[in-house]
């Protein structure tokens, strides 16, 4: 709704300027404000969420996993002694 409000205001106004192109111009020029508002707005709220997210992270650390047990080794099965039949 603020969008077509943008774009009938920047046309009146571009109309009064000069008549056909600045009723065009006037109409793009309302709706590039808009959007670059809303664009300015949103990132400014994703830089606020990133920034709480960034502060909860340094406030509440997670912990590193704890390491596993080690395991001893087991004796694999014995290496199966081939005869050479070229011996």
């Amino acid at each position: 709704m603020l969008t077509i409000v943008a774009i009938v205001i920047g046309a009146a106004l571009g109309a009064a300027w000069d008549e056909g192109s600045g009723l065009l111009i006037g109409a793009v020029v309302g709706w590039l404000l808009v959007r670059s508002w809303r664009q300015q707005r949103d990132i400014a709220a994703l830089q606020q969420s990133l920034t709480l997210r960034q502060a909860r992270a340094v406030v509440a650390p997670v912990e590193a996993p704890a390491p596993a047990p080690e395991r001893e080794a087991e004796p694999g099965p014995a290496p199966a002694l081939v005869a050479d039949p070229q011996v």
